[in-house]
């Protein structure tokens, strides 16, 4: 498969590049992103674009594509609705519908998050962007809607709040698993090879749904 993958260089995105790169299911991945990942690999190309809103530029690289392993994100702490919504919704838009016009065959993979059925801004948004994405035209869309992540793959954590938060959980993340309320951003990276392979279509994974799903990587 030839994998797109957007924010690469995120939490999740390091974790989902990783796992691209590692799995022999991928044979060739496209990173699309504002700044290089720093990694160098035989299957690893990357495409630099000034504008995630405004794809014609580098439209090319959306042909032949199998999958997009939609990793883009930021968090909605002390941002307006309007930016959030560019970043989280039009992005992804304008990529999918990039996507149905040189591939529409492909799998569109979306990260978003648990609780995006809730009423607060960054939900509200999530939401609306999943459901947007179904009436593309897509061959395929799988939504990911993890809760604690934990990282396996040496990812950047950005912000003190973050890091403390990311501490707590991690001391936490043997209960939140047995739970179903944790994975890890190798995992979810696993999880949507599979979902990309089996043309999985329309499923909303939880992180227990998503460590299931990774363990049928093989």
């Amino acid at each position: 498969m030839h994998a797109l993958i957007t924010g690469a260089t995120g939490f999740v995105g390091t974790g989902v590049l990783a796992e691209a790169l590692a799995s022999p299911q991928i044979t060739r991945v496209t990173v699309v992103g504002r700044s290089p990942c720093g990694i160098e690999h035989a299957k690893l190309s990357e495409v630099i674009v000034d504008d995630m809103g405004d794809l014609s530029p580098v439209a090319a690289c959306f042909r032949d594509v199998d999958a997009c392993f939609w990793c883009l994100g930021i968090s909605s702490a002390g941002m307006d609705e309007a930016t959030y919504t560019r970043i989280t919704h039009t992005y992804a838009i304008e990529a999918a519908n990039t996507l149905v016009e040189h591939s529409p065959a492909s799998s569109f993979c979306f990260l978003s998050g648990s609780g995006a059925d809730g009423g607060a801004m960054w939900a509200r948004v999530k939401k609306r962007t999943e459901e947007d994405l179904q009436t593309l035209g897509l061959a395929s869309v799988v939504v990911f809607r993890p809760a604690y992540i934990r990282d396996r793959h040496g990812a950047k954590l950005r912000g003190t709040l973050y890091r403390v938060g990311y501490v707590i959980g991690t001391a936490l993340s043997p209960l939140l698993r047995r739970l179903g309320g944790a994975t890890s951003n190798a995992e979810i990276g696993q999880a949507m090879i599979v979902a990309a392979r089996d043309r999985m279509n329309g499923d909303i994974l939880n992180s227990a749904q998503i460590n299931e799903l990774a363990e049928r990587i093989d």
